[in-house]
């Protein structure tokens, strides 16, 4: 019988442009390095011909010719059995027979080997063809699997952040009211892990770059292997090696796109509510949402609209129709909340129902996804019937920028909110299957460019609910319609972590719950107390009742629900900051202990409590009744805790009481925490009141760097001022010095404090230095008492 499913005994290698490319039966084996520890894996087989339809959409998510490089892999020792590649610290070894790949960095294997022995039935090739042919071509990796390995990423899967055991659909779903702790399929689909092997406490990364993705098992199949099944290609992955899972995701990013950098508003506090634009008073409930913002002083930067400003009377939802009943005059409406200091981010959705006023007109120029026979697609889509627009069609895609800014930017919209496009088309033969994934990346793109159009020097605002790789180019995202339960807070964090380990660390949940019962008093207050130490906090409700959940919904609990919403204000420049570092590097905000102390093998990876930043341990209260945490402190370093004035060594497991009235959080010694006493607006970066809240530890010298831009300026050279500021305990000596200043910068009158610990003071006795503006260089001694 012929044996042709698989790739093997190699037999030659061959250079070209940007790859060693190794030819065998049935095929050949491409390697390409598209820098110093990410490398492009890619299988072609004489006898299947991938589709160029198939080839274009896969070209949307990674494109290795664009990255052509002069750091190609050495070939560096050929055997009977090996060819050895070696590429500075890493070595690719790959095996003639059945083509098995094995990576090693630092001269540790990270990757690949044989699976089991001659002696076990186990797969034997890395990559065999299950069936079909062109693009409807099936295959499957799998790749060695070692008891120790533990799995991080894939997008915001259910779960705890550990995905070793589980098997997953990667493809988009629309999942009202799910279960955090087990629903798949989800949102966003990200064919991007992190392998973490604990035991030799190594990493590396592995990233997909196909449309059509099948099942990831990550071990609930066999202890021996994980597989990753695709459809239609390209047969293909990267690996990624580094030091650090942060330097995977730098690589990783680097690949996709970096994270785009908000507006600093939008990590503010918003109110959203599918109950204030579904009325026929949206306008009035909207304004006075804004009333009540400001009788009970809660710092507020706007809202987000939901699509109920484009439903129509009889209930059905039209994309870009504004209901004049509602909104009268939507320019006025939206320019009048600006006017009070309030941003606006609106629903669109890319179903157009059947009924739409536009509907027959673009049917008529084929703007929308076709069927087999080349008419406009059509399902049930939210309430009737719709076609989803084509934004793989030139014209119809202007149409839709034209829509954006003629109905929502010119009319004075901020942001402009993606829902509803995990575009799931029931039909499995139309071509529009292929390009699903994308689908989402195309529609934030499109958002994305025509605010750039109009503003090429501001940052765009753009939220997505779906997506997969490369979404982080250009929007935000949350964790969709998640339900008012303790389960989805408890879940949902390791849910944002997910995606913060897929590149996008841009994200935040519906704090209260969207879906299901109003949550109680003390729920709510520990959903909010969640929020403080968090990229997104939106409260954002759907109650069949028609009584949004709001701050104001607990009157006995007001006082503390603004003080919350004031913590996280207070934070901003910290929160700011470390939001800086994800767009420049792709590591999150929001980082698993046991990936930031990969060096403590104590530590859980699913445990409740992770760091914000490089210096924050934020506490999590997650279950009914729970009133104190237990957490395993990362080893190496001490932390104080605010709340006691007391510093406890690491390494240790400790009881935290965890109240209602505050968030619990723990700082890390050596450290520098900048807030910002009194901010309640974030209408600039360069805050009036700044506090350097420094921690010295004994014996080290710590430097941290510390930027500030206006706040909504696109990210370059000359935007932005940058600070190193340095705690040197061994001379006793704090030194603030300017890296980089912004043309716009205004420092004349803020307030700057540096404060020192009770244990230190200043070389005039005193705890807290205060100038006036932030300096081009201060140096000052302390000493400990």
């Amino acid at each position: 019988m012929k044996h042709n499913r698989a790739i093997h005994s190699l037999n030659s290698v061959n250079q070209n442009k940007s790859s060693l490319v190794f030819s065998g039966v049935n095929g050949q084996i491409h390697i390409t390095a598209c820098r110093q520890g990410v490398y492009h894996i890619e299988y072609t087989f004489y006898h299947q011909i991938q589709g160029e339809s198939q080839k274009r959409a896969a070209s949307e998510l990674y494109d290795p010719v664009r990255f052509e490089t002069n750091e190609l892999p050495v070939l560096s020792k050929e055997t009977d059995e090996l060819y050895t590649l070696t590429s500075g610290k890493d070595t690719l070894i790959l095996r003639k027979a059945d083509g098995v790949l094995t990576a090693l960095h630092n001269d540790q294997i990270v990757h690949g080997g044989v699976i089991g022995s001659s002696d076990t039935v186990l797969p034997r090739y890395p990559l065999r063809i299950l069936g079909g042919t062109g693009d409807e071509t099936r295959v499957r990796f799998n790749f060695k699997m070692d008891d120790q390995d533990r799995f991080y990423g894939l997008g915001d899967k259910s779960g705890g952040l550990n995905k070793r055991g589980q098997r997953y659909q990667m493809f988009n779903r629309d999942a009202l009211g799910y279960k955090a702790s087990f629903s798949d399929p989800l949102y966003k689909s990200i064919p991007f892990l992190i392998k973490q092997s604990n035991e030799e406490n190594c990493f590396t990364g592995l990233y997909f770059p196909a449309t059509t993705m099948g099942d990831i098992d990550l071990g609930r199949e066999s202890n021996f292997f994980y597989s990753i099944e695709m459809k239609g290609g390209p047969f293909a992955y990267v690996v990624f090696t580094g030091d650090s899972a942060w330097e995977i995701l730098d690589g990783y990013t680097f690949l996709t796109g970096r994270p785009a950098l908000p507006p600093l508003f939008t990590f503010g506090f918003l109110g959203s509510s599918m109950n204030y634009t579904d009325p026929d008073d949206a306008d009035a409930r909207v304004t006075g949402y804004f009333d009540n913002i400001e009788k009970h002083h809660i710092p507020c930067e706007g809202f987000y609209f939901s699509s109920g400003y484009v439903r129509a009377d009889n209930g059905e939802r039209y994309t870009f129709e504004w209901h004049k009943g509602k909104f009268p005059d939507p320019s006025k409406a939206i320019r009048a909340y600006r006017d009070r200091g309030y941003h606006i981010a609106c629903n669109i959705k890319p179903g157009f129902l059947l009924t739409h006023p536009r509907y027959k007109e673009l049917d008529e120029k084929g703007f929308f996804i076709q069927d087999q026979e080349g008419d406009s697609y059509s399902e049930y889509y939210w309430g009737n019937n719709a076609s989803f627009i084509d934004l793989t069609n030139p014209g119809a895609l202007d149409w839709w920028k034209k829509q954006l800014k003629e109905k929502l930017i010119d009319y004075g919209v901020s942001g402009i909110w993606n829902d509803n496009n995990e575009l799931e088309l029931e039909d499995q033969s139309l071509d529009a299957q292929k390009i699903r994934a994308i689908y989402p990346i195309l529609m934030a793109k499109a958002s994305w460019e025509v605010f750039k159009e109009i503003a090429p020097d501001k940052r765009p605002w753009v939220i997505s609910r779906s997506g997969g790789a490369g979404l982080q180019q250009y929007a935000r995202t949350w964790t969709g319609d998640n339900t008012s339960d303790y389960e989805s807070m408890k879940y949902n964090k390791f849910m944002g972590m997910g995606l913060g380990l897929s590149g996008n660390p841009f994200y935040g949940h519906d704090i209260g719950g969207f879906f299901g019962d109003h949550p109680d008093t003390k729920q709510f207050i520990r959903w909010c107390q969640s929020a403080v130490f968090q990229p997104r906090f939106v409260i954002h409700s759907w109650n069949a009742d028609g009584n949004p959940t709001e701050p104001w919904s607990f009157p006995e609990a007001l006082e503390t629900i603004r003080g919350l919403v004031e913590k996280h204000y207070e934070f901003m420049p910290y929160i700011y900051n470390t939001a800086i570092e994800a767009s420049l590097t792709g590591i999150p905000m929001e980082r698993p202990l046991v990936l930031q102390f990969p060096h403590d093998k104590g530590l859980d990876p699913d445990c409740d409590h992770y760091m914000f930043g490089d210096n924050i341990l934020v506490l999590s209260a997650v279950k009914e009744g729970m009133e104190t945490v237990t957490c395993t402190l990362p080893s190496g370093c001490r932390w104080f805790d605010p709340f006691t004035d007391q510093t406890f060594e690491g390494g240790q497991t400790l009881e935290f009481d965890y109240p209602y009235e505050d968030a619990r959080y723990l700082v890390k010694n050596g450290s520098v925490v900048v807030t910002s006493p009194g901010c309640c607006k974030l209408n600039t970066g360069y805050f009036q009141s700044l506090r350097f809240n420094v921690r010295p530890e004994e014996g080290e010298i710590i430097e941290s760097i510390y930027r500030e831009d206006c706040g909504d300026s696109s990210w370059k050279e000359g935007s932005y001022s940058s600070y190193s500021v340095k705690i040197d305990t061994l001379q006793y000596r704090l030194e603030i010095s300017r890296l980089t200043l912004a043309v716009d910068a205004t420092d004349s009158d803020r307030k700057i404090e540096i404060c020192l610990p009770e244990a230190y003071t200043f070389d005039d006795g005193s705890q807290v230095y205060e100038i006036s503006g932030m300096p081009e260089q201060l140096i000052l001694k302390f000493s400990k008492q």
